[in-house]
């Protein structure tokens, strides 16, 4: 069960303040939400917004005092660069210049980026592979045989 968030001036995570997850019948510490760096992020923006963990953790959500939140600075939009046409033809391989911008996310990626992950390559290919562009620029990845250009009905 999770332990209550402490009060007062921020002297660091509590050693014993522990959280509920969402969706997820698991009780985590304060480490939890830095411990994968590809989610670290995420994590401070959907758990630190609750104000028992924002207390609790303290030092990891950034807080001065709990449960009152510091001022936070408007993020700097940071430029995206904007995705690189497909190639057409024959496939010789995903596209070196190629990019890609993910859904939901203001980011553009590269090929590689589909099967970085073992576990989300699946995924990956079945939401993007499935996109003209991507299944054109990315074809060995996407393992297809063609970019865009179909072969001929007989």
């Amino acid at each position: 069960a999770p332990v209550a968030a402490p009060t007062g001036l921020c002297t660091g995570d509590s050693s014993t303040f522990t959280f509920s997850l969402d969706n997820f019948a698991k009780t985590v510490k304060c480490s939890w939400i830095t411990q994968n760096i590809k989610k670290t992020a995420d994590r401070k923006s959907k758990y630190c917004a609750k104000s028992d963990v924002k207390a609790g953790c303290c030092t990891t959500c950034a807080t001065i005092s709990a449960p009152v939140a510091a001022p936070v600075a408007a993020p700097v939009a940071v430029p995206v660069a904007a995705p690189v046409a497909a190639p057409t033809g024959l496939c010789t391989g995903d596209s070196s210049t190629f990019t890609f911008s993910l859904d939901n996310f203001a980011k553009t990626v590269k090929c590689s980026w589909i099967t970085q992950n073992i576990k989300k390559t699946a995924d990956r290919k079945s939401k993007y592979c499935a996109k003209s562009d991507v299944k054109a620029g990315c074809c060995t990845t996407c393992a297809t045989i063609s970019a865009p250009v179909a072969a001929p009905v007989v």
